[in-house]
């Protein structure tokens, strides 16, 4: 649905965009980064025309309705949701600009927030669990205090399942990957973090604090208002 409306989608494993993908539902699981979402996605009154505006770059990526169709029926970008593959199609035009590097998703298409991050180094290969729960306190503060954020994260992985988490406390999470794969987290409560695989962003996993921490965690960034 062309709503300007983050809803839900799976992401083409073929783009390797999982990181854009993340960091936009993660946006749009807050009510102020969905407003954020909805203000620079604009639809043309007659709907044959929209308007990606790229804050952090101060562009305006303009998109014609049927580009949009002929990008659906070759097979680009996401599945599901039409505005999530609208942005992918606006990001893709910058890379293509760009030479086809990877693209900072929160430095193109946000501007004047918070950003932070934090990874493992190459030896210990996943964040200390003091280092998670410092993230997670953060987060949590921002949420009690009414801030728009987002924030993902990746795992380092092994090849392994429930890797670093014992399978009964996991929900119904499992993970076998390169550990360069994206997710979002959507909500965090005192006690739980919940997130979400861009794969299928319908599907979310509940875990305690206590085993978020110990899942292997190998980068984890956020960006707050």
């Amino acid at each position: 649905e062309f709503d300007s409306v983050i809803d839900n989608f799976s992401q083409s494993k073929s783009i390797g965009d999982c990181w854009l993908l993340s960091s936009l539902q993660a946006l749009s699981s807050t009510p102020g980064g969905a407003q954020i979402i909805k203000n620079q996605i604009k639809w043309s009154d007659d709907y044959k025309s929209v308007e990606v505006y790229l804050a952090g770059i101060d562009k305006t990526i303009r998109l014609s309705a049927q580009s949009i169709v002929e990008a659906r029926n070759s097979g680009f970008g996401s599945t599901g949701d039409e505005d999530v593959m609208i942005v992918e199609l606006a990001i893709q035009q910058i890379r293509e600009l760009e030479g086809g590097k990877a693209i900072d998703f929160w430095n193109i298409f946000l501007r004047g927030g918070d950003y932070s991050t934090e990874a493992a180094s190459k030896t210990s290969r996943t964040l200390s669990a003091n280092s998670v729960d410092a993230w997670l306190q953060k987060l949590w503060v921002l949420k009690q205090e009414g801030k728009t954020f987002a924030a993902v994260f990746s795992l380092f992985s092994d090849g392994s399942t429930n890797r670093g988490c014992p399978t009964e406390n996991c929900g119904n999470f499992s993970y076998t990957n390169d550990g360069g794969h994206g997710f979002a987290i959507i909500d965090i409560t005192s006690s739980t973090v919940t997130f979400a695989n861009p794969w299928d962003s319908a599907k979310t996993y509940i875990v305690s604090w206590e085993n978020f921490k110990t899942i292997g965690i190998y980068r984890i960034e956020s960006y707050a208002f």
